[in-house]
């Protein structure tokens, strides 16, 4: 029996390695096709890299001056609110309009559920794989759905021997020592529930990535993406003109590695992360030295 069941959980594990692996595929495939992926390999514009650095180190005083330049450009203040989430990124497509998700019927009930009674409903529905809610599929109620799994999760874990909250790991039944064929079920039956809370947090998250992979494929094709994409350039390179000092501190740590006028080169990612790290430190150790105060000097960052 023993031999079988681990047998049956190498052949299981292998299987899911394999969707999980086709799935990217085809969703690598959904989003080149669209004009989303290849991701653009990092700039090598020294200038441009200077710009995006200054920007995410001073971000508070740069989503100032984006929010100022989209509203002059007539965007929503849904198109450039800043997101820190993607639960908040759906909220914003779906304002937007972008993302049709009206709440209704079974799953309006379920958003105005407490945390106690939305929690036992998706352990109720974990429990019961022939008898799934798809109202848990909604797009507002993704990432709460997400939440209350990984919770469960972690709290039946250690009942099932699987100290890990991201699968089942196989059992050492040579260790367990167990005496019966009763002892033998009545553990597999405490790993049944982990299997399938598991099985529905992987639904969730191919639902968690179409979801966002149809708001990125939305936006990108959106009239307001070109004048999105003005403003913050705009507002990058206003950032640069009132704190020049900064600016030429960051080109100052990008110039050794340029190639010629105008191009540099990093030879990894990680060459890149290193230098980031160095350049955020200096930026951080001059913001401490220096007076609260604009350093503006007129004229185009070079």
């Amino acid at each position: 029996m023993a031999e079988y069941l681990h047998w049956q959980h190498t052949v299981v594990a292998q299987r899911v390695c394999e969707a999980r692996k086709e799935f990217q595929r085809r969703r690598r495939d959904e989003l080149t096709a669209a004009g989303i992926l290849p991701v653009p390999p990092a700039t090598d514009d020294p200038r441009e890299q200077a710009l995006l650095w200054l920007a995410q180190h001073l971000d508070p005083q740069f989503r100032q001056l984006f929010n100022e330049r989209s509203e002059i450009a007539g965007l929503s203040p849904d198109a450039s609110t800043a997101i820190r989430t993607r639960h908040a990124a759906i909220e914003r497509a779906a304002a937007r309009g972008l993302l049709q998700a009206p709440l209704h019927g079974r799953a309006l009930s379920m958003h105005t559920m407490s945390e106690d009674e939305f929690r036992l409903h998706v352990l109720d529905d974990a429990s019961h794989q022939s008898d799934r809610d798809d109202a848990l599929c909604h797009p507002p109620l993704l990432h709460r759905w997400q939440r209350h799994l990984k919770s469960l999760q972690a709290e039946v874990a250690p009942g099932a021997l699987s100290p890990s909250t991201h699968g089942l790991l196989p059992l050492a039944w040579q260790e367990l020592r167990l005496q019966s064929l009763r002892e033998v079920r009545e553990l597999m039956g405490r790993r049944r529930l982990p299997a399938n809370l598991f099985q529905r947090y992987g639904e969730n998250r191919r639902l968690r990535y179409a979801v966002q992979d149809v708001i990125s494929i939305a936006e990108h094709l959106h009239p307001e993406k070109a004048l999105l994409t003005a403003a913050a350039r705009d507002a990058r390179e206003e950032l640069a003109r009132r704190h020049a000092d900064l600016y030429r501190l960051v080109r100052n740590h990008l110039d050794p590695h340029l190639t010629r006028y105008g191009r540099m080169r990093l030879r990894t990612d990680q060459d890149r992360k290193q230098l980031r790290g160095r350049v955020t430190d200096a930026l951080a150790d001059a913001v401490r030295q220096t007076p609260s105060t604009s350093h503006v000097e007129h004229g185009q960052p070079q």
